[in-house]
């Protein structure tokens, strides 16, 4: 558990600041996750988020599949076969449009101004908390200067979910939720809204773990496959997932920061020499992401960043 209370990006530099990135780094290279202790989202915003997700993810089915995207995994998901999951999402979040113009698709009759305001509220605060948790990966690798670049090829995606209470779906299927992946994008900060536990993440030793909130400000950071292919390695892409058993629907709350469709994912010549040559070729997020959606990569939950671009497919295409 990593305490952020006290530190903002005003702080950096400081001796609080260094103190928090002397952990970051190591949590994310070896787990790829880490529950951040964050105290700038109030508890009764939280509260609210509770009530405002379950009144988005109870709308009739036909608003909600109103929440389209162009891009894969961009608007609602939901009816999966044997997954009690639904989600809808909210992409450029932080836009100051965005959130309105979801809001009057949901509730065409009303703008409904109480779930604006509090989704823009949080949006703007756990931003922060991913801006500072991805400057501290770039500065413990050296590569700080490139930190602007990436806050500018990159959108926040806000997604409010429901993974439904295990009694509602059928025996063999109870304790399934959502099933293990490892998210696309750079980093995923998930904000569970209810005492309804049941995210689990793998750690690069193979080992599952319940991750468990154990504070009233807990979130938790995920790193995803593109930030690392981007490191090079680096930066560890934890699988994940959901599963219950409880008789209570769970509800989250999840900031993505996922790069845009054309920008092309590379590790910084600063990460690659000879002792750590480079693990993948560069491609175009919005490729990559079409890739995953697609039958194949449905199919490779945990090596799809290796089927698509392992940079030793160069020699072996090469040598053909």
């Amino acid at each position: 558990m990593i305490d952020f209370s006290g530190v903002s990006m005003a702080c950096a530099g400081t001796p609080a600041w260094d103190a928090v990135q002397e952990q970051v780094m190591p949590a994310l290279e070896f787990h790829g996750c880490f529950e951040a202790v964050y105290n700038r989202v109030a508890s009764e915003l939280r509260l609210s988020l509770l009530g405002i997700a379950k009144d988005l993810l109870s709308l009739p089915l036909q608003t909600k599949l109103r929440n389209t995207s162009d891009a894969p995994y961009g608007g609602y998901l939901g009816q999966f076969p044997g997954l009690a999951y639904e989600s809808l999402a909210i992409r450029d979040a932080t836009l100051p449009h965005a959130i309105p113009n979801f809001a009057s698709l949901m509730w065409p009759s009303g703008s409904n101004p109480n779930f604006c305001e509090k989704a823009r509220s949080f949006t703007e605060q756990v931003a922060e908390l991913e801006e500072m948790v991805r400057r501290m990966v770039l500065e413990s690798l050296g590569v700080a200067k490139y930190a602007e670049e990436q806050m500018q090829s990159t959108y926040y995606l806000l997604r409010f979910t429901e993974y439904g209470a295990a009694g509602e779906w059928e025996e063999e299927k109870r304790k399934l939720a959502h099933m293990a992946h490892r998210d696309t994008n750079m980093l995923s900060i998930v904000c569970q809204l209810n005492e309804v536990d049941g995210l689990q993440v793998e750690a690069m030793d193979g080992e599952w773990h319940l991750a468990a909130p154990r504070s009233v400000a807990s979130f938790f950071v995920i790193a995803g496959e593109a930030f690392h292919a981007w490191s090079n390695g680096r930066v560890y892409a934890s699988m994940h997932g959901v599963a219950m058993d409880g008789t209570v629907a769970r509800y989250s709350a999840i900031l993505f920061s996922r790069p845009m469709s054309e920008q092309t994912i590379q590790a910084p010549a600063e990460l690659v020499d000879g002792d750590r040559p480079s693990l993948f070729r560069p491609f175009e997020y919005g490729d990559f992401l079409h890739f995953c959606a697609s039958a194949e990569g449905r199919k490779l939950k945990k090596c799809r960043l290796s089927a698509y671009r392992r940079e030793e497919d160069i020699t072996k295409e090469d040598e053909a």
